[in-house]
């Protein structure tokens, strides 16, 4: 059913990273500030779309997120600064996967 999330995922993308709940998300990678993979306990298609969002209460800054690369196994995410010219790790970082 193409209305059904395909995988999703909150974690924490600052220190050492985390995930605070999930559906068929089995790690996060870190690739350093900036760049995390959200790997898929079971692969999906290749043709889906993906909704993230990324931001920091401490500091009340809300930052771009975005996928950067994709594959049937993982997503390749990254957050920036609200200006886009810098990557920030993120406290949370939300992400959403829908496909058929």
């Amino acid at each position: 059913d193409q209305r059904m999330a395909r995988a999703w995922v909150n974690f924490n993308g600052t220190g050492t990273v985390a995930i605070r709940s999930s559906y068929n998300v089995s790690s996060i990678t870190d690739h350093g500030t900036g760049l995390h993979s959200a790997n898929f306990a079971t692969a999906i298609i290749a043709d889906y779309s993906v909704s993230a969002t990324a931001w920091n209460p401490a500091s009340f800054t809300t930052g771009g997120a975005s996928a950067q690369g994709r594959n049937t196994t993982n997503v390749l995410l990254r957050s920036a600064n609200p200006a886009g010219t810098a990557l920030l790790d993120s406290e949370y970082f939300d992400v959403i996967v829908f496909g058929s």
